[in-house]
């Protein structure tokens, strides 16, 4: 009897070290000191090549709903000073289903392409939330 309780117990214990590294979450945001992302400047989008998910949009939707005025570029051209370039990344994981593990997203000043912010969410299989959650949880890191 109470050996059964023991290997119940390493067996459980086991499948807790396994299963643990598959509900990892990471999710923040950097601010350059001395830096700020203007309310009143345009937010250029640019269209990432790999991007086949259309990530883009809901980046797109999240700064619109922030009230910022944004736009959609498949390449970059010279803009206003005030402009800033929002580049991303975004990493799609197949368990199951597809879905968004990792999303970077990027914040630069149009014409230095100086960094003003950067902002990211990680969700790994058994912590994962929808694209549009993990894109906004991650522009809220650094645009409340």
């Amino acid at each position: 009897m109470k050996i059964n309780y023991i290997v119940r117990s390493i067996f459980l214990i086991f499948l807790l070290l396994i299963f643990g590294g598959c509900a990892s979450v990471d999710v923040g945001g950097y601010v350059v000191p001395g830096e700020n992302l203007d309310p009143k400047a345009t937010y250029i989008v640019l269209i990432e090549p790999d991007d086949a998910r259309g990530a883009y949009k809901l980046i797109q939707q999240e700064l619109e709903r922030k009230n910022l005025a944004v736009e959609v570029v498949d390449k970059v051209s010279g803009r206003a000073d005030r402009d800033v370039l929002v580049r991303y990344g975004a990493q799609w994981q197949w368990d199951i289903t597809w879905y968004l593990l990792n999303v970077n997203i990027r914040f630069y000043h149009m014409n230095s392409e100086l960094l003003i912010a950067s902002a990211q969410s990680r969700r790994t299989s058994l912590a994962r939330k929808n694209a549009r959650s993990m894109i906004q949880e991650a522009i809220n890191q650094v645009l409340m």
